[in-house]
């Protein structure tokens, strides 16, 4: 089966500056998943039963960089840490 891409989408905002610019550069902006108000959306389930303990650290310097302005280095790897290798 083929995904079919759609020949229009439409993303609502408001009528800002910012939303006018992404119009005029052909641009779309989307907000990022952790500032999501529904904490299911965009929830995506990652299988890391064959990862190598590089690609492991990789992973979590990723995703430590991401959130470090969200929570602590702690809370972090208390979440993220406690079923990885």
């Amino acid at each position: 089966m083929q995904n079919k891409i759609p020949s229009k989408l439409y993303k609502y905002q408001p009528y800002k500056d910012w939303s006018l610019k992404n119009l005029e550069d052909h641009c779309l902006r989307f907000s990022k998943p952790i500032r999501f108000n529904d904490p299911f959306d965009c929830a995506v389930k990652l299988s890391v039963d064959n990862i190598t303990d590089i690609q492991w650290n990789k992973l979590f310097q990723i995703y430590k960089e991401e959130l470090k302005s969200h929570f602590t280095v702690e809370e972090i790897e208390d979440k993220f840490l406690t079923n990885g290798k």
